[in-house]
């Protein structure tokens, strides 16, 4: 098991999947919980793009265990 920085674009993709991957199968589930991780991890808008923004992934076997967002 490792802690990595998602760093890359790929990396911060995967960041917002693990969302799905946990939720996805869950009839309750809304795409609202997505919006504001994926709005930080991008710069989608001035206050995200004023922030330092470092995303943790948890990995054990190559698959995303547990992801923090560190503002």
């Amino acid at each position: 098991m490792q802690v990595r920085t998602a760093d890359s674009i790929a990396d911060r993709r995967r960041f917002v999947d693990f969302v799905y991957e946990v939720y996805g199968g869950n009839a309750c589930f809304r795409d609202t919980q997505v919006h504001a991780p994926r709005a930080f991890l991008f710069g989608k808008d001035c206050f995200a793009r004023a922030c330092r923004v470092r995303p943790l992934q948890v990995v054990d076997d190559g698959r995303s265990v547990q992801e923090v967002l560190c503002l």
